[in-house]
């Protein structure tokens, strides 16, 4: 009998054990959902309160597709994952990298912070984010490459120099402006010499645009080929066309443009870049039916040259010539002020410029500057270096 009670007792005390242990797994499993929908919230709430997009990316919230668009800028679509149900602020700090998926072109990085809202309601959102090269020695990205977003180890060093290219003088145009950031740019991952910065006139700059030519310049005749495989015009139905970008053209200039073709009627398009409105066309302008064009620039606007038929379907080789009219493309865009003006952007930015190659030139930049102010600053620093 005492046996029977004592056996009855353990299983009861076994019972009341096991009961305690099951009781605590619960709460444990309650506190972890607890604790689980607390930070599900934390992490909605942050969601809403601002995200860098590289920590968006790698938390697979949105996927990113960005290409580039000329020298100054990246096309960027945002699109919220299929799972995330409330609205995403995606932010885009200045200093974040966009490295193109080819060795052979040149990565972009952000040059001014940008935020965005994708809202449940949105399932992508398109951008154009300013942005700068980062290799003078590298053409530009083209349409059909990908660049992948990154975060720039370097993101705090360059954030600071944007603050300070934002305390330029106000007597600089847009223009002026994206002509320094540029260099400044160079200058900072690449240490390129003057002759390598100041080399650059304006249709080597056009050069870094040109989609389906390596370079182009003032007086060089372009032979190319209009092909079947060719997208189609945009603007005349059944022909195929060419497009040759024109960015970073000196306001004023008079560029001659001429298309001529002994295998088709060729027909010359000028195009605003950023609206594709045709700016002008011509058809029988040239000598045996070739087309002749003059475009007169203007400030802040992309011009795109556009290569295509009179006639339905017309294909074969043809020679496009460029040829400036005024003496413009004799003068370096990164003329001895803009490139100091860069010198000084860093030093201020705390970047030790007498380290760069390009201080090895500051005697030249000082004897060829007009701006007193600049020359001075170029002196005194020179003379604190020797001390």
């Amino acid at each position: 009998m005492a046996r029977n009670h004592l056996t009855l007792a353990i299983a009861g005390l076994l019972t009341i054990a096991y009961c305690g242990l099951f009781g605590l797994l619960i709460l444990q499993i309650f506190q972890g959902r607890r604790l689980s929908r607390i930070e599900h919230s934390l992490d909605i709430i942050q969601d809403k309160t601002g995200r860098d997009i590289v920590d968006l990316v790698e938390e697979n919230k949105v996927t990113i597709k960005a290409t580039g668009t000329g020298i100054t800028r990246v096309s960027l679509e945002a699109c919220r994952k299929d799972n995330i149900t409330h609205e995403i602020i995606m932010l885009i700090p200045t200093g974040t990298s966009f490295t193109s998926n080819s060795p052979e072109r040149t990565s972009l990085v952000s040059t001014r912070g940008q935020q965005t809202s994708i809202s449940f309601s949105d399932d992508c959102v398109l951008l154009t984010i300013p942005a700068s090269s980062t290799d003078v020695k590298l053409p530009l990205p083209q349409a059909e490459d990908d660049l992948i977003v990154e975060r720039n180890p370097r993101q705090a060093e360059l954030q600071k120099i944007m603050s300070v290219l934002n305390e330029l003088p106000e007597g600089l145009n847009e223009y002026q402006l994206d002509l320094v950031r540029q260099a400044v740019m160079w200058l900072f991952f690449n240490n390129p010499s003057y002759e390598q910065l100041g080399i650059l006139k304006s249709f080597e700059w056009h050069s870094r645009e040109i989609e389906r030519v390596q370079a182009i310049s003032s007086n060089q005749i372009i032979n190319e080929s209009l092909k079947k495989t060719d997208e189609e015009s945009l603007t005349r139905l059944d022909r195929f066309r060419d497009d040759y970008l024109l960015n970073w053209t000196i306001p004023g200039q008079t560029i001659q443009i001429e298309l001529n073709s002994s295998d088709f009627d060729p027909f010359l398009e000028i195009v605003n870049a950023s609206n594709d409105k045709i700016i002008g066309y011509n058809d029988d302008g040239g000598e045996n039916k070739g087309s002749k064009l003059s475009l007169s620039t203007e400030f802040g606007v992309d011009y795109i040259v556009r290569v295509t038929s009179y006639t339905k379907e017309g294909t074969g080789s043809y020679t496009l010539k460029l040829k400036t009219q005024s003496n413009t493309d004799s003068k370096r865009l990164l003329d001895e002020e803009k490139v100091t003006l860069a010198l000084k952007v860093l030093d201020k930015a705390e970047i030790d410029i007498t380290q760069k190659a390009i201080w090895q030139d500051r005697h030249y930049l000082e004897q060829n500057l007009q701006d007193e102010k600049l020359r001075k600053w170029l002196q005194v620093k020179f003379k604190k270096k020797q001390q």
